[in-house]
């Protein structure tokens, strides 16, 4: 009887878990196509600013959904992790293990969608649409600042702090996958997957949101400020030894991180330190206790929901 109440309790734990999360979803789409709904009724010249796609994108998850959903997953108990810092050493070597998984999960995501292709017309990743033909402070603010001190808050430190008493595999497994499919499409979902295993791993080992928020910072910054820069102000544009010096450098530098970060990844498997947590789930039964109730249940339905409308937009 006193198993049967525990299991129910779990149960109850990760339904009110996913159906936090399932209201971030249904919350944030909703209010966007309301803003959207009415911008293109009262002003549709404003929906071609880049100002305008980030602010009502963002502000609906980042002013209501986000607050609504920590405060439904305070009805969770909580513990922080317990660990130690992370000297610079370390950093580094996270940095590179986390670059080399983010390319490998872009790779990954791209190939898949180019395949898709092949069947019919798909989507463009609007995202980095959106990231290319933006300027330079509205990413750094939107996508270098904002977003990684928020997405660690909620998918690291809430989410885990959550779940780590039932064992570390569950805690990381859980906040990656959460996180991963939260963006709602195949070109982010892979490398957003990859990236979110290593900070929450992070995260489980350093209790401390302030490695994770780096490393994120750093992997966002790659992507939307570097990157556009260097395709625009190196690869496009006439040919001459100074560019193509340069852009072989670019290629050269990242090869060499994958590389490295890839060789990190290989030799510290063996060191990695997985806690079974204070209520460890039974194996063989982590994945029915965790996806077989009704709030997960409702976060994965969300989740479709949000892919489709992606995949017609």
């Amino acid at each position: 009887m006193q198993e049967e109440q525990e299991i129910i309790s779990i149960h109850q734990c990760f339904s009110r878990i996913g159906g936090a999360f399932c209201t971030l979803v249904l919350v944030t789409v909703a209010l966007q196509l309301v803003i959207s709904y009415v911008v293109a009724t009262v002003a549709p010249a404003l929906m071609e600013e880049n100002a305008y796609l980030w602010i009502a994108s963002l502000a609906p998850m980042y002013c209501v959904g986000v607050p609504v959903c920590a405060v439904l997953l305070r009805r969770v108990p909580a513990a922080q992790p317990e660990g130690q810092r992370l000297g610079v050493r370390a950093f580094f070597k996270w940095l590179l293990i986390a670059i080399c998984v983010m390319y490998a999960g872009s790779l990954l995501g791209n190939g898949l969608m180019s395949v898709a292709q092949w069947f019919g017309e798909v989507p463009m990743d609007s995202v980095s649409d959106t990231i290319t033909s933006s300027s330079p402070l509205s990413n750094l603010i939107a996508v270098v600042l904002l977003a990684p001190v928020i997405e660690e808050v909620l998918f690291r430190k809430l989410l885990i702090d959550r779940t780590k008493q039932f064992g570390d595999v569950v805690a990381i497994v859980l906040s990656a996958i959460v996180f991963g499919l939260y963006h709602g499409n195949f070109y982010q979902f892979f490398y957003a997957t990859g990236v979110g295993t290593v900070l929450a791993y992070l995260y489980c080992r350093t209790g401390r949101l302030r490695y994770s928020i780096a490393i994120h910072m750093f992997i966002n910054f790659m992507g939307s400020i570097a990157a556009p820069y260097i395709f625009d102000h190196v690869f496009s544009g006439p040919d001459d030894p100074v560019r193509m010096a340069l852009s072989v450098a670019y290629v050269g530098v990242l090869l060499l991180c994958t590389l490295a970060g890839a060789a990190l990844l290989l030799n510290s498997r063996r060191s990695l330190y997985l806690a079974p947590g204070a209520c460890p789930l039974p194996r063989g039964t982590r994945l029915f206790t965790v996806c077989t109730n009704g709030g997960m249940i409702a976060y994965f339905l969300a989740i479709i929901g949000l892919f489709y409308l992606n995949l017609m937009a």
